[in-house]
């Protein structure tokens, strides 16, 4: 199977697997994030240095009952294996 029909096909299954929400939009209580490039707490870790402030915000609206969704690029994978950006942000 080629490259890309396999990545269609891993796309297909994902959609067609994913979870549907229905609700009102004023009832949603969503936060999103995107793009953290996480790590491996080195000097090119561009989500160190915003690391404190992103967990009292995740506090904050978790004692709201907000979810949290995550968007692309949460770890830098481009630079670092999965495990090494795992065990750095445990």
């Amino acid at each position: 199977m080629s490259r890309s029909k396999h990545i269609f096909k891993a796309l297909d299954k994902a959609y067609r697997n994913a979870l549907q929400i229905e609700s009102e939009t004023d009832d949603l209580k969503w936060i999103i994030f995107s793009d953290h490039h996480r790590g491996v707490r080195d000097g090119a870790d561009d989500f160190l240095a915003c690391e404190g402030t992103y967990i009292k915000a995740l506090q904050y609206y978790h004692q709201k009952g907000y979810i949290l969704l995550l968007l692309g690029d949460v770890e830098e994978f481009w630079e670092n294996t999965f495990r090494r950006v795992l065990s750095s942000y445990k």
